[in-house]
């Protein structure tokens, strides 16, 4: 009975310190990689300088949202993991509605929306803001998207601050009245919204890896195994001790 119990014991052990090493092996994640975007060094952008992200209830009855664009450059597709924005609440409802769009007609917005983020309490103090993705779209290596950010209500005032990186003409936007939503017009002499893109790339068929890590799962089958061998290896001591 002594020996069983210590057996047992040394069961739960070793079940803990394995379970902790695959738990360790499959739980750390890097960052998703940088995609597109043009802040500048140490993620600066304008912190007062950009675009008037309104609804049609502000300032002269007229509303406008914004776009801009970019290229996955990227020899293999992407996972889309989540987007930042420089931003700056002024007054109204604090709200603002982040899509992610195929490129419609002519290089403008107006594709295919792929993912709306909401982004809700925004700060009045220009703040770099993250719109994570809960769809993870794959974005195709070498095509172009929008991001598209619309005002959450008819008197939300919001700025979408410029970037610092020089990059221009790569912008677009949409007036909208209290009548109903404009069409969209790209700013060619416009100097581009700040915002970067991350994901993470999408591996080929080939690669493409099934389940936990390899290393994990042969320290997981190792663990099994030691554990097995000891379980083994008593369990014919003891039954040659009974029988003796």
């Amino acid at each position: 009975m002594r020996n069983l119990t210590k057996h047992l014991s040394r069961l739960r052990i070793i079940g803990l310190l394995c379970g902790l090493v695959v738990a360790i092996g499959s739980g750390s994640q890097a960052r998703a990689d940088f995609v597109a975007g043009n802040l500048s060094s140490n993620d600066g952008f304008s912190s007062n300088s950009g675009f008037n992200l309104t609804g049609p209830q502000t300032f002269t009855e007229q509303g406008y949202a914004i776009g801009v664009r970019f290229t996955v450059a990227s020899p293999t597709s992407i996972s889309f993991d989540s987007a930042e924005l420089g931003l700056v609440y002024r007054n109204g409802t604090n709200k603002v509605d982040v899509s992610l769009m195929t490129d419609g007609v002519g290089g403008l917005p107006g594709g295919t929306t792929l993912e709306t983020i909401p982004l809700l309490d925004l700060s009045a103090i220009p703040s770099l803001v993250t719109a994570a993705s809960t769809v993870h779209s794959v974005l195709a290596a070498g095509t172009s998207y929008w991001l598209v950010a619309v005002y959450g209500a008819g008197d939300t005032s919001v700025g979408w601050l410029g970037n610092t990186s020089g990059r221009v003409g790569n912008s677009a936007y949409r007036p909208d009245t209290s009548s109903g939503i404009g069409s969209w017009v790209g700013g060619p002499n416009f100097t581009d919204p700040s915002f970067a893109v991350f994901g993470d790339a999408v591996p080929s068929v080939e690669t493409a890896a099934v389940g936990a890590p390899p290393s994990v799962v042969l320290v997981g089958i190792g663990c099994l195994g030691l554990a097995g061998g000891r379980y083994f290896s008593r369990g014919r001591r003891s039954k040659s001790s009974i029988g003796s």
